[in-house]
């Protein structure tokens, strides 16, 4: 094959703070989001930038290979790396829930491009055709109320999402993760989602001190988002054959998965020395 295709889940361990280029209202460092819908996204140049800087910590991986060669070498124009990095694009958004511990929540639009980038990636047949109401969500499991509780907002629950749906999901997501989803899962209409977008994802107050006065000192007083522990989100590497002609696209996807990815953690984004931006990556298996 002349290429090869890598279809990654990404479940954060810690915040994660990729930031937007302008500031927002009083939020002076926010999130960044797809413009026409709001959803948090990474995007791709800073995943290939994580993954690079990973890559040079690893003995023996030829990165020049497989990122190209470093710009800052005055090459950098030579040929382009054999990979491809795809934005990471948001999966499930846990929100706070007066009923159970927290939810993770999606919705139909959500799952519909879900469904068209498994595609894309030559994967499953799994489809959603759910429906959802304005105010009304529809759980993995019934949880035996009728109305669910996220953030300020009460949802009715007439019924749980179809198997087909709980399947799409279950099929991008870590074994360990699948009962954790029924428990926790809420696929809520597209415009309500959009609003938690915004209105459920954290945001911190940071300040610097003057060490004699212990005040504030000036101009250090900002407000950052950053998405939740437990976000999940996903990625797609297309690997091709090397220009260089050192590398199959077979060798490049297994470079990757054996070397890069041997420990399955990535740090993306602001803030490293603070612990944040940790992802645990898990590849997801083409169908048998």
């Amino acid at each position: 094959m002349t290429t090869e295709t890598l279809f990654l889940t990404l479940v954060a361990e810690t915040s994660i703070h990729a930031g937007a280029s302008e500031s927002e209202g009083v939020v002076d460092l926010p999130v960044q989001r797809e413009k026409h819908n709001d959803w948090p996204f990474v995007a791709g140049s800073g995943m290939k930038g994580a993954m690079r800087a990973k890559a040079q910590t690893i003995e023996g991986l030829d990165i020049k290979t497989l990122f190209g060669p470093d710009p800052k070498d005055n090459n950098g124009s030579d040929y382009a790396g054999s990979l491809q990095v795809t934005d990471a694009r948001l999966l499930l958004l846990p929100v706070r829930s007066l009923t159970g511990h927290y939810r993770w929540i999606c919705c139909p639009a959500l799952l519909k491009r879900l469904e068209r980038d498994l595609h894309r990636a030559g994967r499953n047949n799994v489809v959603f055709n759910d429906e959802v109401g304005e105010g009304e969500a529809l759980p993995g499991k019934l949880p035996g109320k009728t109305t669910l509780y996220l953030e300020e907002y009460a949802f009715s629950v007439k019924d749980r999402i179809a198997e087909s749906g709980l399947a799409l999901l279950k099929s991008v997501l870590p074994e360990d993760h699948h009962d954790e989803l029924e428990n926790k899962l809420a696929v809520i209409s597209d415009d309500y989602f959009r609003h938690l977008c915004r209105a459920a994802i954290p945001v911190n107050a940071h300040i610097a001190i003057d060490s004699d006065t212990k005040t504030v000192r000036k101009g250090k007083l900002w407000y950052e988002e950053s998405l939740a522990p437990d976000t999940i989100m996903y990625t797609m590497i297309v690997v091709q054959k090397s220009r260089n002609g050192k590398m199959s696209a077979a060798e490049g996807k297994t470079a990757v998965t054996e070397q890069l990815f041997a420990t399955p953690y990535l740090q993306v984004g602001g803030n490293e020395t603070t612990g944040m931006g940790w992802f645990k990556v898990n590849q997801v298996q083409e169908d048998a």
